[in-house]
């Protein structure tokens, strides 16, 4: 028997499957004008679905108003990181595979917001560059429920 039902329509978050086998929420959510992102929900099987929702809905309203914030630590630690270590890599041959050094800008214009994951502990935030700064890794930001980092790095 499933914990919780196939899928939900949530008032926020619109339609909501569950994953039998990862055992957790999914949808799809405009998180900006014109920006859709994949959304995940990890909820404990004893927890009751309303009451988790709720939350997760308060939760998400701030994290769309605290997002700016948000990105800007997350661009200053990973354009540091690249513009430092990975805009220099050169192949085999010894020809350049990055880009070089880049601006805030341009780092902007690469890199967005992919999905988003929540659970009673905090939220991830998985962002993707399209394989153009740091060689196919995702980057991943862990937030506690105060919506404040409490880790990063690289993934995948």
């Amino acid at each position: 028997m499933l914990p919780f039902p196939k899928s939900v329509e949530d008032e926020a978050f619109g339609l909501l499957e569950w994953d039998e086998e990862i055992e957790w929420f999914s949808g799809t959510v405009e998180f900006k004008p014109d920006i859709w992102i994949k959304i995940t929900f990890l909820i404990e099987k004893e927890a009751k679905l309303d009451v988790f929702l709720q939350r997760t809905r308060e939760q998400y309203s701030n994290l769309q108003r605290q997002f700016p914030k948000i990105y800007d630590k997350v661009r200053d630690e990973f354009l540091k990181l690249y513009n430092g270590n990975w805009s220099e890599v050169v192949d085999g041959l010894g020809q350049p595979v990055g880009r070089g050094r880049i601006s805030s800008e341009q780092f902007d214009q690469i890199v967005c917001l992919e999905s988003i994951g929540m659970s009673d502990g905090g939220v991830e935030l998985w962002f993707y560059d399209n394989n153009e700064l740091f060689g196919g890794h995702s980057i991943r930001v862990a937030l506690n429920t105060a919506l404040e980092i409490i880790g990063s790095g690289l993934e995948g």
